[in-house]
């Protein structure tokens, strides 16, 4: 009986790191432009992405930086959690804040 309970709460475990990893990631991707209205230059750009729960202000309840984030005709697209797993509920609406960076040298 004891055997039993120990392999049922592994396996409750097990679940539980399961649905936590599956959770940790989330893949996005959007359009970077000009002030101009023109795609961004083709390149890899250091990006900064910030969580917020409100639209304007606030403080960030996520924030990872990713070192070189490809951009090809205007798109990027990465996977958010990679650095700094995600740690935010998703229960309520959040706001992805992007601060961009050019990437010298390459």
């Amino acid at each position: 009986m004891k055997n039993i309970r120990l392999f049922s709460l592994l396996g409750l475990l097990l679940c539980a790191v399961a649905q936590v990893q599956a959770q940790a990631n989330l893949s996005i991707q959007g359009t970077i432009q000009k002030a101009s209205g023109a795609n961004l230059d083709d390149g890899e750009y250091a990006m900064t992405f910030r969580l917020y729960t409100t639209e304007v202000g606030g403080t960030a309840v996520w924030t990872e930086a990713q070192d070189a984030v490809e951009v090809l005709g205007g798109v990027y697209s990465t996977l958010l959690g990679k650095a700094n797993p995600l740690t935010a509920a998703f229960d309520k609406t959040y706001y992805l804040g992007i601060k961009l960076t050019i990437v010298t040298g390459k």
